[in-house]
């Protein structure tokens, strides 16, 4: 230490220093790779065709539903990515759909050459009174061989803090091929959310096997995605004096579109809807066989910008 100069008056005028350095650390951070955000909405619909009996709806409320009721749910995704250099990248995506409610997942993304690892925070925000904030985790493994084959696994789950609660849980395999301008693949996608309360708990369980098929145009100007699949969607009510399970199979088609519009923007549109549905599972007498009705309709925008201009 210089003499004449405290060690108080060191620290002093160490603080400026530290704030300028964490600033330009920062803003090399947001300035070397562009930042991309995308925002996604939608609206699911589904015949709850439930009759005379109090049903515990997506959202976790009891209500009497009339027989060929359609129950609109919003779904919406909100994502930022930011690229750190060639092999790592941060995301951050605020969801909701009627299945996996609201969340937020973060994760940091690692690529070297035929391998991707993701890992991060999985929450569940705000999907329950009593529980603000349930904490879990999210990971991914991916591998490809150019110009051949390409594979992952991804799982995300929350972890129930206390007796009265919600969970929620997500895991999907793909397997795919690269083909010269097309790339089809084959995916098992399974969700499952529990909602304990004083009383009942509630499943709700959804299992897809899909075949797609997505291609691009020059430039990725524009982007088709067409799947073709099976699905169960499923709800298990338990209560006291009740048991309530219900189960809907259906062969279901989607189509995704996305088109360019201009540089940084792209805009992005879609949906699912069953081509034939039946039941399976059925154990309650008052329970009626419905007028089987899902669908998904998405419209969005990503926006690209690059802040080194």
């Amino acid at each position: 230490m210089s003499p004449g100069i405290s060690g108080r008056s060191c620290g002093l005028y160490a603080y400026p220093r530290t704030l300028w350095i964490c600033c330009f650390l920062l803003r090399s951070l947001f300035s070397v790779h562009g930042t991309e955000v995308s925002f996604q909405a939608g609206i699911s619909a589904l015949d709850s065709a439930i009759t005379e009996i109090p049903h515990i709806g997506f959202n976790g409320e009891t209500e009497v539903l009339e027989d060929g009721t359609i129950d609109y749910h919003f779904r919406g995704t909100l994502q930022l990515d930011q690229p750190l250099n060639h092999s790592l990248s941060l995301s951050v995506r605020l969801l909701q759909d009627p299945l996996l409610q609201r969340r937020i997942l973060g994760r940091l993304n690692f690529t070297y050459e035929w391998l991707t690892l993701k890992a991060g925070p999985f929450l569940g925000i705000v999907n329950t009174a009593d529980s603000l904030i349930t904490p879990g985790m999210s990971v991914f493994i991916g591998a490809r061989v150019p110009g051949l084959m390409f594979g992952s696994m991804e799982a995300e789950t929350t972890i129930l803090t206390s007796i009265d609660g919600h969970t929620q849980n997500h895991g999907e395999l793909k397997l795919g091929a690269l083909l010269p301008g097309i790339v089809p693949s084959l995916s098992m996608d399974i969700i499952y959310t529990e909602r304990r309360e004083i009383g009942y708990t509630v499943g709700r369980k959804q299992t897809r096997y899909g075949l797609f098929l997505d291609a691009a145009g020059p430039q990725e100007a524009y982007t088709i995605h067409l799947a073709l699949g099976y699905q169960e969607l499923g709800w298990t009510v338990y209560a006291p004096e009740q048991t309530v399970v219900y189960q809907l199979n259906s062969i279901y088609g989607a189509v995704h579109l996305s088109c360019r519009l201009m540089p940084g923007i792209t805009i992005a549109i879609g949906g699912l809807i069953p081509m034939y549905s039946w039941i399976t599972k059925q154990e309650v007498k008052a329970l009626t066989p419905p007028n089987p009705l899902f669908y998904d309709f998405t419209l969005g925008v990503i926006w690209s910008r690059d802040f080194r201009r």
